[in-house]
C-alpha cells in the first residue's frame, strides 16, 4: 500500500515543482512551510496498491498537484537504476486518458522524431482491478518559455495537410456545441455570444487538420540537461483535429500571468476557445468565468 500524501514525500515531491507564476513561487513557499497537520486538513488519504513492490524501501514521491485523489495519482518513484514517474488512474475517466497516453506515446515511439525531440518512453503498463497504472521514464531538465523551432516544426509535420474552412471544422463545431450545451445553464450566455459572433466572423477562414497534444503549456515542454527537449503529458493528445497547440502555450503563459487577453487574429480566437472547451471538459467552471473577463474581443 502507498500512502498518497505524508509529509516527508509531500515536503520531498515540492522540489519536483517548478512555479510558472510569481503566484505559484508563493504558494510553492507556502506549502513548503505549512505545518503538516494544516495540509492533512487539505490532502485526503488514499492508497495506490502495488506502486514499488520490487523496491519498497526506495522513496516515492507523490506530485501535490493532483487535481482529485479519487480521480488520478502521479508520483515520482526513485528505483535502483533510473527514476520513473508512475500515474495510477483511479476513476473510468482518468483510465480513459491514460491508455489514450499510452497509444499516442507508442505511436509516437514508431514514428521519426526530429533530432533533438523527444517524448517519454513508456517502460509499463498495467491494468488491474480499480485502477489503470503507466509507468513513464523521468526526464530532468528546466521548463522551456519560448516555443523552440524546432518544436514548431515537430507540431507543424503532425499535419495531415488538409485544410477544412473554419465553419466546417469537426473540432471548432463540437467546441462550439460542447460550451453551447455545458455553459449556457451556468450563466456563461456572453461568453457562448461572442465566441460565435467571433466564430462567423472568422468563417471563411482555412483551417489545417492534423494532431493535437491538446494542453500544450510550459509545464509539459522541457529542455533536458542534454539539449533535448521532451514533450511531457499526453492524455489529451487527439488525431484528425486542429493543430492549434503552439497558439495555445502563448496563451496559457497570458493567462498564468493574469493579463488581458486580445482577441485579434483567427490564431487567437482558436486558442481560447480550446482553452474554454478544454476547461469545460475538466469541469473548471470558475477558471473559465476569470479567464473570460480577461478577455477584449478587438478582431472586427
Amino acid at each position: 500500500m502507498l500512502p498518497a500524501h505524508d509529509a516527508l514525500v509531500f515536503k520531498k515531491s515540492l522540489n519536483y515543482l517548478v512555479p510558472r507564476s510569481a503566484a505559484a513561487r508563493w504558494k510553492k513557499r507556502a506549502l513548503s512551510y505549512a505545518p503538516w497537520t494544516t495540509l492533512q486538513r487539505h490532502l485526503p488519504k488514499c492508497y495506490v496498491e502495488g506502486a514499488n513492490t520490487t523496491h519498497p524501501h526506495l522513496p516515492r514521491l507523490i506530485m501535490p498537484w493532483n487535481q482529485g485523489p479519487a480521480e488520478k495519482l502521479t508520483w515520482i518513484e526513485e528505483e535502483e537504476k533510473q527514476t520513473v514517474v508512475r500515474k495510477a488512474a483511479l476513476s473510468e475517466r482518468s483510465r480513459k486518458l491514460i491508455r489514450q497516453e499510452k497509444r499516442t506515446l507508442a505511436q509516437l515511439a514508431n514514428t521519426e522524431l526530429p533530432n533533438g525531440i523527444g517524448v517519454p518512453e513508456v517502460l509499463d503498463y498495467t491494468r488491474r482491478p480499480g485502477f489503470d497504472l503507466l509507468t513513464t521514464r523521468y526526464y530532468s531538465g528546466k521548463p522551456v518559455k519560448r516555443v523552440p523551432f524546432k518544436v514548431l516544426a515537430f507540431f507543424t509535420e503532425l499535419h495531415s495537410g488538409e485544410m477544412i474552412p473554419l465553419r466546417e471544422h469537426p473540432y471548432v463545431e463540437n467546441a462550439l456545441a460542447q460550451l453551447y450545451f455545458k455553459l449556457r445553464s451556468l450563466g456563461f450566455e456572453k461568453l457562448i455570444k461572442d465566441c460565435s459572433n467571433a466564430a462567423m466572423f472568422f468563417r471563411s477562414r482555412e483551417l489545417p487538420v492534423g494532431f493535437q497534444h491538446g494542453d500544450f503549456t510550459v509545464s509539459n515542454l522541457i529542455k533536458t540537461h542534454a539539449g533535448h527537449y521532451v514533450i511531457l503529458d499526453w492524455e489529451d493528445a487527439v488525431s484528425n483535429s486542429l493543430p492549434v497547440d503552439t497558439a495555445y502555450f502563448k496563451l496559457r503563459q497570458v493567462i498564468d500571468g493574469r493579463k488581458k487577453l486580445s482577441i485579434v487574429g483567427v490564431w487567437d480566437f482558436l486558442a481560447v476557445l480550446h482553452y474554454f472547451h478544454f476547461q469545460t471538459k475538466k469541469g473548471n467552471y470558475t477558471q473559465i468565468r476569470r479567464v473570460a473577463d480577461q478577455i477584449e474581443w478587438r478582431y472586427c
